[in-house]
């Protein structure tokens, strides 16, 4: 099982109530993570990925780590997610 460890910064935490937590996806990319998180925390979507592309939004900001390594932005949403990452939403 894929365990993560999420990050929640600035306008996010509004959505999410927190500023992290744990989470077990059954995705394994960020699109499909942005994805379930929106059924938890609805409106999560809308705040990351463009309704007209399905790219990532140009004002929004995801940092993703494998474990052990520094957090990196990343622009593509279909980024595969490993166990023990660190995702970080902006």
């Amino acid at each position: 099982m894929t365990e993560l460890e999420l990050r929640y910064v600035a306008h996010i935490t509004t959505l999410t109530n927190k500023v992290k937590e744990s989470y077990a996806p059954s995705s394994r990319t960020l699109r499909g993570l942005v994805d379930e998180l929106d059924v938890k925390y609805k409106g999560f979507r809308q705040v990351f990925v463009d309704s007209g592309t399905g790219g990532l939004k140009l004002n929004a900001m995801i940092y993703y780590s494998d474990p052990g390594q520094t957090p990196v932005s990343i622009i593509d949403l279909d980024h595969p997610i490993k166990d023990g990452a660190k995702v970080i939403f902006w």
